[in-house]
């Protein structure tokens, strides 16, 4: 009951989400923040959007329960760790704090999340993080509308930051289960930031 959508391009990470939940099929527009930002390391952050339980996102975005899962304790080895495996770390904590919140369906993680960090996507899943070679990614139950209007808008030289934007609008009015106010996250690269 979601509309996700990210582009990375040119180092940036760029990603949009619908706010709606449901209680007992009862759309709630703008009471769920599903973009979670969060530090990795001492000098890092990363994106988290979350599908599925409204329960995991509150979970990521609760510092002591986030801090309990010690994933802004992650340090990098560029020499050593490489993208893939450090997302793959953070899916391997991610899918622990559903197992331990019990957000789960037959067995497995009742979410997926989008992971944005260091100018690339990933999809995590249960005990797995899915990288998006071509940096555009969408979840939820409007991922298909969000996925082909980026797809598009991207193709015509559009700003990956206004895409993501106007993809997740578009969704939205195609999408029954999502609906607005958007959150728009941009995630610039450490050293890009301290420049």
């Amino acid at each position: 009951m979601t509309t996700i959508v990210g582009a990375a391009r040119g180092g940036i990470v760029h990603m949009a989400a619908d706010s709606c939940t449901n209680v007992y099929d009862v759309p709630l527009p703008g009471a769920a923040t599903k973009i979670i930002r969060r530090h990795l390391g001492d000098r890092e952050e990363m994106l988290l959007g979350v599908t599925g339980s409204a329960g995991l996102a509150q979970v990521l975005a609760d510092p002591v329960l986030f801090r309990t899962y010690r994933v802004d304790e992650l340090t990098v080895d560029d020499e050593l760790d490489s993208v893939d495996r450090v997302a793959f770390t953070i899916a391997r904590k991610v899918t622990a704090a559903a197992v331990d919140a019990k957000l789960l369906e037959d067995g497995r993680m009742d979410s997926n999340v989008l992971l944005g960090w260091r100018g690339r996507l990933w999809t995590i899943a249960h005990m797995c993080a899915i990288p998006h070679p071509d940096g555009i990614a969408a979840l939820g139950s409007g991922h298909g509308f969000a996925f082909g209007a980026v797809d598009a808008l991207l193709g015509t030289g559009v700003d990956a930051e206004d895409a993501v934007a106007r993809a997740c609008l578009i969704a939205i009015e195609r999408d029954r289960y999502s609906a607005g106010p958007i959150q728009v996250e941009s995630l610039v690269p450490a050293d890009a930031a301290a420049a």
